[in-house]
């Protein structure tokens, strides 16, 4: 049976929450109410936003890393179609992000731009969004695109995905290229 990460962090935060009570109120049978907040922060390295914004609440993370990149669909001479992630739209994914959590649309979760504020967000029970591109497509061969994109709230930076870029090779591509 294949159990997705969701599934997994609610049965370890169950089991969290389970540990965490105390033996008095355990063993009476008593309904107390117990805050089900993990002991320790709970952090994502790869997550992508669910059209339900309740769910970051729901994920009982202090942070992950949330993909923001955006790609284009491009047809390709064999019929393929092939994904591209431009600048343009890079830029566009990051500064709806940045807005929709600047106008509160995810209740409790805010842009981090540093690691010290994962610790911030476990003490007042939020969640840290750090930005993330996979592949360096919107980049290119701009490199002050990386400063503009900084200064949006990217912190994370895939040097490759799908396809080859000028930083390195895709996952998808037909002849490998390497790094």
């Amino acid at each position: 049976m294949t159990h997705s990460r969701r599934h997994f962090l609610k049965q370890a935060m169950a089991a969290t929450a389970a540990a965490a009570v105390p033996a008095s109120i355990a063993g009476t049978g008593a309904t107390a109410s117990v805050q089900e907040r993990p002991s320790l922060p709970y952090v994502d390295g790869l997550s992508f936003l669910s059209p339900d914004a309740q769910d970051v609440g729901r994920s009982g993370l202090t942070s992950f890393i949330c993909d923001v990149s955006s790609v284009e669909r491009l047809p390709t001479t064999d019929g393929s179609i092939k994904y591209f992630r431009s600048f343009e739209a890079g830029a566009k994914s990051l500064t709806a992000m940045r807005r929709t959590l600047q106008a509160g649309q995810i209740p409790g979760a805010f842009l981090a731009t540093r690691g010290s504020e994962v610790a911030e967000a476990f003490k007042q029970g939020r969640t840290a969004i750090f930005f993330q591109f996979q592949g360096c497509e919107p980049i290119g061969d701009q490199l002050w695109r990386l400063d503009l994109f900084h200064e949006l709230g990217l912190r994370v930076q895939q040097i490759t995905h799908h396809n080859d870029n000028p930083w390195g090779g895709g996952a998808i591509e037909k002849n490998w290229s390497g790094l």
